[in-house]
């Protein structure tokens, strides 16, 4: 079992809560545009 893979499953570093919270927006914007166009 690799324990880098496990650590980073029970907690986030903050890099890692910025990339998410980067995707997480940038898919909301993109849905948005999304039920726009539709």
């Amino acid at each position: 079992m690799n324990q880098r893979t496990y650590k980073s499953f029970s907690g986030f570093t903050p890099l890692e809560c910025l990339i998410a919270l980067v995707v997480l927006s940038a898919l909301f914007l993109f849905i948005g545009q999304f039920v726009h166009t539709t």
